[in-house]
């Protein structure tokens, strides 16, 4: 098991995760990438802005595994 790193930026801050979380495979580090982008974009109101919210995950060793970021877009009439 390996120790993760999920570092983020809601196109106004970003947050850097110091504690990490142990995951057994890259499927899970790809489920809990996905699973964190969908809560930080369900905390926003759609706004006619376009919001762009990036995860970075990092290993031990500090290299970045993966990246995904999601764009949240509304229209207001």
């Amino acid at each position: 098991m390996a120790r993760y790193f999920f570092d983020s930026n809601d196109g106004t801050s970003a947050m850097r995760d110091d504690v990490g979380v142990d995951l057994q495979s890259i499927d899970e580090v790809k489920r809990v990438t996905r699973d964190f982008l969908f809560d930080l974009g369900h905390a926003e109101a759609p706004s006619e802005a376009t919001r762009f919210f990036t995860v970075a995950v990092r290993d031990e060793d500090g290299g970045t595994i993966t990246r995904a970021t999601m764009a949240l877009a509304g229209a207001c009439p």
